[in-house]
């Protein structure tokens, strides 16, 4: 009888000795109220028993547990048992209450509330591995009280245990799912607390909860009689109607579920720039940066939205969308919104969990107008609201996601403006305001809530602190609003070409993100320097090489005056362009400086290199001369000359001398081209002297320095290790190249020469470390390819400083640098003198800090173009959009500026790939692939297309340490998300090269010739492995299960899991975390287990 009482609102207390029964009207029958008469002593004793003189009907037993959850808590709860969601799902809210607080009266509005709605006293035990739901009987609340008065900010401290105590989790087997707590702030100052588990009420039901709280206040403290209508159905029988309602509306489901299937075919995953890599199993911790669109900003945009046939929450959301697409670089942005779930009017009366999930997929393009964008969002909104009968549960499963617990399935980012009426908060006798308490922990990487605030709009802006830093996220949430801005005020714009920040703070990003200035780096010719330490001490040694060869500056000097000499004999002066196919050597190094002394510029032809691909460069660059070794070699139509032969061809005044301007050409070198033939880029010496200026400042050379030069002519960062040291008196030491290509020779140079700089690419580097060098240089400066963590870590036991070292051949040499310090991330840092470095987007705008763009190059390093092809210098060369009259270069690589301040080289453009939707950046891989200790070195590709397309991990193990692929994939899925784990690793003895050092990556060889072997099928062994694999057979329908395979690569799923689970502790006791299904091997699990 009680209970069917509680359920229609009545309530019983007893007060001096009367039994007192409060009903909504029309709540009782007359039959009921005479049994009531007939039962008053019983039930007073009944609630006598219990203490407490209220009506407390703690001594009836629990309710029978025969109610059955919905299918959103149904796949709720299975996400909160097998992930740690810590306070994720949590909900709560924080009132201060200023004025006569009447506490009885609060509590009693707070129990009314409970009795009244059953999921607020509701818990869910697993039942054979499968949710059961248990209704707790009415209790009175408790409504503890802690006093903060004694605090230097009563407040401040409130908040902290707040926050605290709405964070923590709840357990859902045990309950209690609702928690409330009241703190004193000081005379007539609280704040209340009252919090919830998502899984028994959702953001509509805060509405009735705040409504029947404040109405039951007002009955206690004023004595104002409140009955509230019967609930016509509970929530569990709302429940129940919609299970057999999906069960009859059979076709309309299908229709539904035709319909996001199709919508949602081949959705990508939204790959917002993080700031540290995504961790392998989502965390869920969380904040929130909170924002304001005042009510000027929102109305604006409420007209263009009602111009454009659609609502605010459309617009809301669209710029949103087009955001993230900003942010992302991604053009198919998928979104959630919730809904509220409620199909019938008898369900807006109640507490719950109703809320379904709808997703809505913008396409956007670059030419896309807001007009156009909110005509999208409103049509996509439209078809979702249209087939929300489905709920999102049963979609994700009907999908067959890939799982991926790195992030939620299906979207992402969530958007939230439910366009409801403010709280009520109108407690009597009391003023109320809400307070915004710290978040820590989200469900999704981002979330935009949104909520009417008195004609203005707060946003908050809630993101995985895991995987963004504050200040990013505060970053995104100002430039939504100079976004929503931009788009009002030029609607017909396109939205992906606007900028987002304005014109001051673009000028101020490029002001501080430039290079030192210095007037006088880049005005004529380094060979300046060069004459000034041949006159200051021209007896110290200059150059020395492995062939006996060692010259003083004064020798240096007076050989390449030999050589300017017999080329000028031969029409050979300014303009001209002479090429070099030289042996390594101080004779090598000698010529190069005599064709620049005579005005001209040099063309570098490696002799390793194939006749036929010298023999391009030579013709296609127009070379009129080549010094030779061999000038027997035919080279095309130009004139063959020895070094000899220049030699004896006189000499010439010194006033024809060093005659090079600045504009001049000073080299043209040949990089790869895309086409397959090489392209020629002219570097001035203006170029070069900014280029050798910077660099002797910083990462800075001394006249005690020996560099040893390792790099062939034909790389252009041989004009470090050849020109720096004579710029400032310094000694260069040039090997062979049978030396440079071996570690132990390589070594044995450097002590030799007791060498305290050198210069190489990664591959050089690893060279050296792997012949065990365990030598020491003041300076190290790594360039050419990515610097490795690992290798950094290795190097810096080895050397005083290391420097990482970037830059284009088309910007001279490098372009920025970084001083890399142990336990500090390796960066590329900042421009090196009189150098500018953008990150735009595809339209040419700046992006933000920390969001990826391709980096383009300005100011003095800039080369004067590709030789002969004024189409493709025209391509890469543009014109600098934020300095009037200069140019700026395009590299193609990815980057990005950090909030730090420095610059992150994120690989090339195309290194990164797209597997199966995941944009997917390689070096990522990669380094984690050489972060394992038996790995040495590793590549990573994707081969293939479409659904074949996989990544193929290339591996270089240390000697006698190689592992089993599975063992690979096992150890990478603790650091990386699934879909970034290679599906194949091929053993490799060594990595083909270029003739510059870096990995050819076209050489490596087909992976099915060299995979290496996954796994081999062992039968389990011992009592529990056998228990485990029995039960994997029996739930996965599997002939065959092996002590190293893994629960889901057998056809596992989430809900599967839970059961596999419940069955081995029937039959063996024991309790296993079902998280050690999702990454780890039967026998890892057993083993885990003892």
């Amino acid at each position: 009888m009680l209970r069917s009482l509680l359920a229609r609102g009545a309530y019983l207390r007893v007060e001096n000795g009367r039994l007192l029964c409060t009903a909504p009207e029309g709540g009782l029958s007359a039959q009921e109220v005479e049994l009531l008469k007939a039962k008053r002593d019983e039930l007073i004793a009944l609630l006598a028993a219990q203490g407490n003189p209220a009506a407390s009907p703690d001594a009836l037993p629990e309710e029978p547990g025969d109610k059955q959850p919905s299918t959103g808590q149904e796949r709720l709860w299975t996400l909160c048992m097998l992930e740690n969601v810590a306070g994720a799902y949590n909900q709560g809210l924080a009132l201060r209450m200023t004025g006569s607080l009447n506490i009885e009266a609060l509590a009693y509005a707070l129990s009314r509330v409970i009795e009244r709605h059953e999921p607020l006293r509701s818990r869910y035990p697993a039942d054979e591995g499968s949710i059961s739901v248990r209704i707790d009987p009415p209790r009175p609340v408790e409504l503890p009280v802690v006093d903060c008065c004694g605090s230097s900010d009563p407040l401040a401290q409130a908040c902290a245990q707040a926050a605290e105590a709405l964070e923590a989790p709840y357990d859902l087997e045990r309950g209690p799912l609702l928690r409330s707590s009241l703190y004193q702030l000081g005379h007539e100052d609280h704040l209340f607390i009252i919090g919830v588990h998502h899984l028994v009420a959702d953001a509509w039901s805060w509405g009735v909860l705040m409504r029947e709280l404040t109405a039951f206040y007002r009955e206690r403290a004023l004595d104002e009689p409140f009955a509230p209508q019967p609930l016509r159905l509970n929530y569990f029988e709302a429940a129940g109607r919609a299970r057999r309602a999906m069960e009859r509306d059979s076709r309309v489901l299908q229709a539904d579920l035709e319909y996001w299937k199709a919508e949602l075919q081949g959705a990508p995953v939204l790959d917002l720039p993080t700031s540290w890599p995504r961790p392998a199993r989502q965390s869920h911790e969380g904040d929130v940066v909170t924002f304001e669109i005042d009510a000027d900003l929102r109305c604006a945009l409420e007209q263009v939205c009602r111009r454009a046939g659609a609502t605010l929450f459309m617009g809301m959301l669209g710029l949103y969308q087009a955001l993230l697409a900003r942010y992302s670089g991604q053009d198919d942005i998928v979104v959630g919104i919730p809904e509220s779930g409620r199909m019938h009017p008898e369900t807006e009366a109640l507490i719950g969990y109703f809320i379904n999930t709808l997703v809505v997929r913008i396409g956007l393009t670059d030419e896309m107008t807001l007009p156009e964008l909110l005509g999208a969002v409103r049509s996509k909104v439209l078809g979702a609201m249209e087939h929300r009968m489905l709920p999102f549960d049963r979609l994700v499963r009907e999908l067959n996601v890939e799982r991926d617990f790195s992030r939620s399935p299906v979207f992402q980012a969530m958007f939230s403006f439910p366009g409801m009426d403010p709280l009520e908060t109108r407690f009597p006798g009391l003023q109320v305001t809400e307070v915004m308490l710290p978040r820590r922990s989200t469900m999704f990487d981002v979330t935009l809530w949104v909520t009417e605030r008195g004609g203005a709009l707060l946003c908050e802006l809630e993101y995985r602190s895991d995987l963004f830093q504050r200040e990013f996220m505060a970053g995104f949430a100002e430039r939504y609003v100079t976004f929503m801005r931009q788009v009002i005020s030029h609607p017909e714009a396109a939205l992906m070409r606007l900028p987002l920040m304005g014109v001051q703070p673009q000028q101020a990003v490029v002001r501080g993100r430039a290079g030192r200035s210095e007037t006088g780096w880049a005005t004529g010719s380094f060979l300046g320097w060069v004459r000034e330490q041949v006159a200051q001490d021209g007896a110290r040694a200059a150059v020395l090489d492995e062939h006996g060869n060692e010259w003083s500056y004064a020798d240096l000097w007076a050989w390449s005056a030999r050589v300017a000499a017999g080329l000028s004999v031969r029409g050979i002066g300014r303009g001209s362009l002479v090429g070099v196919r030289l042996a390594r050597g101080a004779p090598m190094l000698g010529v190069v400086l005599g064709i620049l002394r005579a005005g001209a510029a040099y063309l570098p032809l490696d002799p390793d290199f194939p006749d036929g691909r010298l023999r391009y460069m030579v013709e296609d660059s127009g070379a009129e001369l080549v010094v030779s070794d061999e000038p027997d070699v035919e080279l095309g139509q130009a004139t063959m000359v020895s070094p000899e032969q220049l030699l004896t061809s006189g000499q010439v005044p010194a006033a024809e001398l060093d005659v090079a301007r600045t504009e001049d050409l000073a080299y043209v070198i040949y990089t790869s081209g895309s086409t397959g033939l090489p392209k020629g880029v002219e570097i001035t010496h203006g170029a070069l002297r900014n280029f050798l200026g910077s660099m002797s400042r910083e990462p800075g050379i001394s006249s005690e320095d020996v560099l040893v030069a390792v790099t062939t002519l034909s790389f252009d960062i041989s004009t470090l290790e050849l020109f720096l040291p004579l710029c400032v008196g310094a000694r260069v030491v040039i090997p062979d190249h049978e030396t440079v290509t071996d570690g132990y020779e390589l070594q044995a140079c450097l002590a030799t020469h007791a060498a305290t700089i050198m210069q190489a690419t990664p591959a050089t580097w690893r060279l050296l470390l792997d012949a065990d060098w365990t030598g020491r240089l003041r300076k190290a400066f790594c360039g050419g390819e990515p610097l490795s963590e690992e290798l950094a870590r290795e190097m810096l036991a080895r050397v005083d400083e290391l420097w990482n070292l970037y830059g284009p051949t088309e910007t001279t040499v490098w372009s920025s640098l970084q001083r890399i310090e142990a336990g500090e991330p390796v960066t590329i840092g900042r421009p090196v003198a009189n150098t500018r470095i953008y990150v735009l987007d595809r339209n040419g705008q700046l992006v933000p800090d920390g969001v990826p763009g391709e980096l383009w190059i300005a100011g003095a390093g800039l080369a004067r173009g590709y030789r002969k092809r004024p189409e493709l210098t025209q391509e890469r060369f543009r014109e600098d959009p934020y300095v009037a009259g200069e140019r700026m270069y395009r590299t193609g690589d990815l980057g990005r500026w950090r909030l730090d301040g420095r610059l992150e080289h994120l690989g090339r453009l195309d290194h990164q790939v797209k597997v199966h939707g995941y944009r997917i950046e390689l070096g990522e891989i990669e380094a984690a692939l050489e972060a394992l200790p038996e790995v040495r070195q590793a590549v990573v590709m994707a081969r293939g297309s479409g659904e074949d397309r996989r990544l193929v991990g290339y591996v270089l193990f240390e000697s006698g340490r190689q592992l089993l692929a599975g063992e690979i994939r096992r150890r990478l899925g603790e650091t990386l998300p699934q879909y970034m784990i290679p599906g194949i690793v091929v053993a490799m003895d060594a990595f083909p090269l270029t003739a510059n050092g870096k990995v050819d990556r076209k050489a490596l060889p087909d992976p099915v010739e060299k995979t290496v072997p996954s796994r081999r099928h062992d039968p389990p062994t011992g009592e529990l492995e056998q228990h485990l694999a029995a039960v994997w057979r029996d739930l996965l329908g599997v002939a065959q299960v092996g002590r190293h395979d893994n629960f889901f690569e057998l056809g596992g799923h989430s809900l599967l899991v839970l059961r596999a689970v419940a069955e081995i502790k029937r039959r063996t006791g024991r309790d296993i975390d079902p998280r050690a299904f999702f990454y780890r091997t039967l026998s890892q699990i057993a083993a885990a287990e003892g």
